[in-house]
C-alpha cells in the first residue's frame, strides 16, 4: 500500500474590489476542501497591491493526495502559485497513469504559448495602427 503524499499548496486570488476577492477566497477554499483531503487551511486576507487598485490574497493548505498524477491534475485544474511536497522524500509513479497527464500539461503549455503569441501580434498591429492615426 502506497503512502499518501503530503504537500503544502498556495492558491492566490487577485483582482478588485476587495470584497469580491474575500468572497472568492472563501469559495475557493471550500471548493478545494470538497475536492481534496485538506488537513490544514488558512486564508490570508486580501491586501492592496502597492500603487494599484488590485487586491491580492491567498489560501495556504496542507493536502494529502495518493499519487504524483493527483498533484499534476491539481496544478492543471487549479493553478496554485506554489507547491511544496512535504512527505515522502521519494515518490514512485506508474507511467501509464503519468503519461496522459504529462500530455495534458504539454497541451496546456502549448495553448498558453499560442495565446500569448496571438496577443503579442495583436498588440503590435494595434500599436502600428495607433501610430498611423
Amino acid at each position: 500500500m502506497s503512502q499518501d503524499i503530503q504537500l503544502r499548496a498556495i492558491f492566490e486570488i487577485a483582482g478588485f474590489p476587495e470584497e469580491h476577492i474575500k468572497k472568492t477566497l472563501g469559495l475557493k477554499e471550500e471548493q478545494l476542501k470538497n475536492l481534496f483531503n485538506v488537513t490544514k487551511s488558512k486564508i490570508n486576507p486580501p491586501q492592496q497591491v502597492e500603487n494599484s487598485k488590485i487586491f491580492s490574497g491567498f489560501i495556504e493548505q496542507e493536502i494529502l493526495v495518493k499519487t504524483l498524477s493527483d498533484i499534476i491534475g491539481m496544478v492543471l485544474d487549479h493553478m496554485p502559485s506554489s507547491i511544496e511536497i512535504l512527505e515522502p522524500e521519494n515518490i514512485s509513479e506508474n507511467t501509464d497513469d503519468l503519461n496522459p497527464l504529462l500530455n495534458d500539461l504539454i497541451a496546456s503549455v502549448h495553448n498558453y504559448d499560442m495565446l500569448l503569441k496571438r496577443l503579442k501580434a495583436e498588440t503590435v498591429i494595434l500599436k502600428k495602427e495607433n501610430k498611423k492615426s
